[in-house]
């Protein structure tokens, strides 16, 4: 399979023309960078297609499924998931930052904080709503 890559204008890329570009500049001064919704959906797919997962995605994906929670916390990942009972290893940033983007590449956000037992007070994972 041969790929040829090349240069593209952004004229081009939206199927333009020279002095149609121009028009569409003047029409649209004020969102004249904006995407279309067909082009954002296809520029969505395209970004998850090329998007470096975690190494933690799957399995914690797995492990969120399994388990059916409904809320989650750091602390149950630390013990639960990642099983790090030592807490001074719970604060490595780098592991953090690569839970969380794994958990958003799961479909959950960290919401507002609250209590939630037994972890006390704290910010909680929960899956993002589905759309209707």
């Amino acid at each position: 399979m041969t790929i040829t890559i090349r240069p593209v204008s952004t004229r081009e890329s939206i199927g333009l023309s020279e002095t149609n570009t121009i028009g569409y500049y003047h029409d649209h001064l004020t969102d004249w960078w904006r995407l279309t919704p067909e082009a954002e959906a296809e520029a969505r797919i395209v970004r998850e297609d090329h998007r470096v997962r975690s190494v933690y995605e799957e399995a914690l994906g797995n492990w969120l499924e399994t388990q059916h929670l409904t809320e989650t916390c750091w602390e149950e990942i630390c013990t639960k998931f990642l099983l790090l009972e030592a807490k001074e290893r719970w604060k490595d940033t780098r592991l953090q930052k690569e839970i969380a983007q794994a958990m958003a590449a799961c479909g959950w956000y960290q919401d507002k904080r609250r209590r939630i037992q037994p972890y006390g007070n704290v910010r909680p994972w929960v899956p993002k709503p589905t759309e209707a």
